[in-house]
């Protein structure tokens, strides 16, 4: 008895010595840069360039908001860039919360899965940070003044995320999915495209059907600086933030919003095609639960064009391949529960709307807009041999006998039969 007595208080002044004469190695707070976004740019074939947002907190008697800054440095690889602005900031860069990385255009056009793969593996990074890629430098993006926010990623991920309960115009993967689908059998994965638009002003893919992410405006960089943003990130991120913040009064205080609803498809890790935003959110009503998302109709009734928009409450989807006859069919079945949102009212067509409910000839033209917009997305998927319907990793599991001989020519020989049903909701 008296020698357990003996090891229990020796074991209490070992713990008393160690609380209140070690700080276990903990970073002061002070030095601690809170990052909430990195941005990734292609320098040259050897040298990366990191932009880091960071929040600073700026609470005094009269304000208590957060401001950002941007601190940037290169180096030969993603960490080694991160790890090249703590040395010249003094900043230990904390990626815990770090929930946003954004790709810029030149990156995603070379080999960038090993740093994807590297985001995975570490312990540095949170598995679920949402991965997107941009017109033009990452780093633009993120010192892009908006009003929507006092820092510039978190309006991003408002834009990204605010669709998760629901059909999203916006195709949002995180890190864990990316490395999942290029790993599949179908070997493709997706990211939004964000792009810089001025408020007020139309998205540039809503004024054109045509254009490409190969050949996207590139935007004008901002003066490169290793391990700083705006005036100095050496001054504890302070000159970051009002490097980053300086073009809001040039640009009439935020004068920028973010559109995110075109997507990049990626097969075998390199660019294959591009969804416009229809295609995007058809894409989302085709593969995921829809609770609310809307779709402009086109209603023709004795000879008069009628505009309405139709509320998508509900769905059932299925994607079927069957093999017995020797030459594959793929069936698409996409079940809707609609209710009618809004309509264009004119004298000659009244009696099409009802409240809350939509007419035949609007079920009719849903329909029609849906089935030919499968059918046109099946038919680029087919053209650019990117398998976003994830046909191949269907087929291997389905008809595990027949994936060898049609894995690699199963989108070119298929045939595709469309199945749209729309009913109201009540």
């Amino acid at each position: 008895m008296y020698k357990r007595s003996k090891i229990i208080f020796a074991l209490f002044l070992l713990a008393a010595l160690m609380f209140f004469t070690s700080d276990f190695q903990l970073i002061d707070i002070e030095k601690t840069a809170i990052v909430a976004a990195i941005g990734i740019d292609y320098v040259d074939e050897s040298t990366l360039e990191v932009t880091a947002q960071v929040a600073v907190p700026q609470a005094s008697d009269q304000t208590a908001t957060n401001s950002d800054a941007l601190l940037s440095a290169k180096g030969s690889t993603l960490f080694a860039a991160l790890e090249n602005i703590s040395r010249e900031t003094g900043w230990y860069p904390k990626l815990t919360f770090c929930n946003l990385i954004i790709l810029g255009q030149s990156f995603v056009e070379h080999d960038f899965m090993p740093v994807v793969d590297y985001v995975l593996t570490s312990n540095r990074f949170l598995n679920s940070a949402v991965i997107a890629t941009c017109e033009g430098s990452a780093r633009e993006i993120l010192s892009s003044p908006t009003p929507l926010d006092y820092v510039s990623s978190f309006a991003l991920q408002k834009v990204l995320l605010r669709n998760l309960d629901r059909a999203s115009a916006v195709l949002v993967a995180d890190v864990r999915e990316i490395c999942a689908l290029n790993r599949s059998r179908s070997s493709f994965f997706f990211m939004p495209l964000i792009k810089i638009v001025q408020a007020g002003d139309k998205p540039k893919w809503q004024t054109s059907s045509t254009g490409s992410y190969s050949t996207a405006i590139n935007a004008t960089p901002i003066a490169q600086g290793s391990g700083s943003g705006g005036k100095g990130g050496s001054e504890s991120g302070q000159g970051g933030s009002e490097g980053s913040k300086g073009g809001s009064q040039s640009s009439e205080s935020g004068s920028t919003v973010f559109d995110a609803t075109k997507t990049v498809l990626f097969t075998n890790g390199k660019i294959a095609c591009e969804f416009t935003a229809e295609q995007t959110l058809c894409s989302n009503v085709m593969t995921k639960r829809a609770r609310e998302c809307f779709l402009p109709i086109v209603i023709n009734k004795n000879g008069n064009d009628v505009n309405a928009l139709i509320s998508i409450i509900a769905n059932d989807y299925k994607i079927l391949i069957n093999t017995d006859k020797g030459i594959p069919q793929i069936t698409f079945s996409l079940d809707l529960i609609c209710e009618k949102e809004e309509t264009y009212l004119t004298e000659n067509v009244k009696e099409l709307f009802q409240t809350g409910s939509v007419s035949d000839e609007g079920l009719l033209a849903l329909k029609n807009k849906l089935t030919d917009e499968i059918t046109r997305l099946f038919n680029l998927s087919k053209d650019t041999d990117s398998d976003f319907f994830k046909i191949k990793e269907l087929l291997y599991k389905k008809h595990y006998q027949k994936y060898a001989a049609f894995k690699d020519n199963i989108l070119q020989i298929a045939k595709v039969k469309v199945e749209v049903n729309c009913k109201n909701r009540r």
